[in-house]
């Protein structure tokens, strides 16, 4: 695999990672609940 390529896949895993942990915390209810609202990725 080339370098960018697994820069890119880091890139993508700690994403989703950040994305999971945002679910999971609790005080991030708010922020979760923002983003939900503009973008409804989440």
């Amino acid at each position: 695999m080339k370098q960018q390529h697994k820069n890119l896949l880091m890139a993508l895993i700690i994403t989703l990672i950040v994305i999971a942990a945002i679910n999971n915390i609790s005080v991030l209810n708010p922020v979760r609940e923002t983003l939900n609202g503009e973008n409804g990725w989440f």
